[in-house]
């Protein structure tokens, strides 16, 4: 068995965890199990269980394992035990907040992936301290981003690292992109509507059509928008690919008031080039790379209000020419590299050269 432990829940923006988990199951030819905090408000419904196509198992707890520090103690703990009830061969663990399950177990799993959902230097104690403590009983690290690499390396010792990138989308999906000129020529906005997503500045990009997505932390952002910019709710998690594909354009940038969100690594960017979009992009470094080297987008030149407004307005104005040569190059990027096979074989490589090659499965 192949079980990985999260500290989220599928469906609510994190498909790395089981695009990997999924990846693992076929590469071993192992089951799996996804396991993850019940949450009252992100709730497992059908469409998400269809979607992902993992069996996942959620943990009750008494308190919120996100919210509360005692709930996560529960989850922790509920989550150690059913490990070594199951003892999996395979064990990934997606997050700091969750690394210390890897002290509470009996089991040890032939293969511990610590996949790094989050810095864990961006949080105070006792976070980067469980990663420390943990190190020396993960196989393998792998990151999203490689400025992230960077910052939480010195808390992992000689643990190998592999920089994978979040690009969770197969490389055949870029065969279905629309054309250029088949497309509703607005900006779409897929968020959690609020500060970090840059809300507060949604009132003054008065000239730029904007159709926002996804909910709203204050329904107050809602409230003197200019006529270009249109809300149309939440879509469900398996709709929102067709409905990205439709756009002309993605926004993509998160308020870089965190190591977190300005080392973002982003699920959005990888999506939109897979569907064919051209993004715009705050200056991420990981944007700003990619956009410079595969010709998908436009990045801003700061995170201020006036420089993202101005990356927008140039988008829009973009000539026909210029944005059908951006399509092709997301739809290039995606066959060749920003999918979930190109970047999945950078961990099979290093387990077949590390002596965790499917064929040494042990009785």
């Amino acid at each position: 068995m192949i079980l990985a432990v999260s500290d989220t829940c599928a469906g609510y923006s994190t498909p790395q965890i089981p695009v990997l988990l999924d990846q693992l199951g076929q590469y071993y030819a192992e089951e799996v199990l996804l396991v993850e905090p019940d949450l009252a408000n992100r709730p497992l419904t059908p469409d998400i269980r269809r979607h992902f196509g993992v069996p996942i198992q959620r943990i009750v707890t008494d308190h919120d394992a996100h919210a509360l520090a005692s709930g996560r103690e529960e989850y922790i703990a509920a989550a150690a035990q059913l490990i070594d009830t199951l003892q999996p061969r395979v064990l990934v663990v997606t997050c700091a907040f969750v690394m210390d399950v890897l002290d509470q177990i009996q089991h040890r799993p032939e293969l511990t992936i610590y996949q790094s959902l989050e810095l864990a230097q961006a949080y105070s104690p006792p976070i980067p301290e469980q990663v420390r403590r943990a190190c020396n009983r993960v196989t393998v690290a792998i990151f999203p981003e490689r400025n992230r690499i960077d910052i939480d390396a010195p808390l992992l010792g000689d643990t190998p690292i592999l920089l994978m990138l979040n690009a969770t989308v197969r490389a055949d999906e870029a065969e279905l992109i629309l054309p250029a000129d088949n497309r509703i020529q607005r900006i779409m906005i897929t968020a959690r509507h609020g500060v970090d997503s840059f809300g507060l500045w949604y009132n003054l990009f008065n000239d730029i059509p904007i159709d926002l997505f996804g909910k709203v932390d204050d329904s107050r952002l809602l409230t003197g928008l200019p006529p270009s910019i249109r809300y149309f709710g939440i879509v469900a998690y398996s709709e929102l690919p067709r409905v990205r594909r439709s756009y002309a354009w993605s926004f993509v940038g998160w308020n870089p008031s965190n190591l977190n969100q300005r080392f973002a690594a982003p699920n959005k960017m990888f999506e939109s080039i897979a569907a064919g979009v051209p993004v715009v992009c705050a200056p991420h470094p990981q944007c700003i790379e990619l956009c410079r080297e595969y010709g998908v987008g436009i990045c801003a030149a700061s995170f201020d209000r006036d420089a993202l407004k101005y990356a927008m307005q140039h988008a829009v104005a973009t000539t026909p020419r210029d944005y059908a040569a951006m399509v092709d190059n997301c739809q290039q990027a995606t066959r060749l590299v920003l999918n979930r096979e190109a970047q999945f074989a950078v961990l099979r490589t290093w387990l077949e050269e590390s002596g965790f090659a499917r064929n040494c499965q042990s009785d």
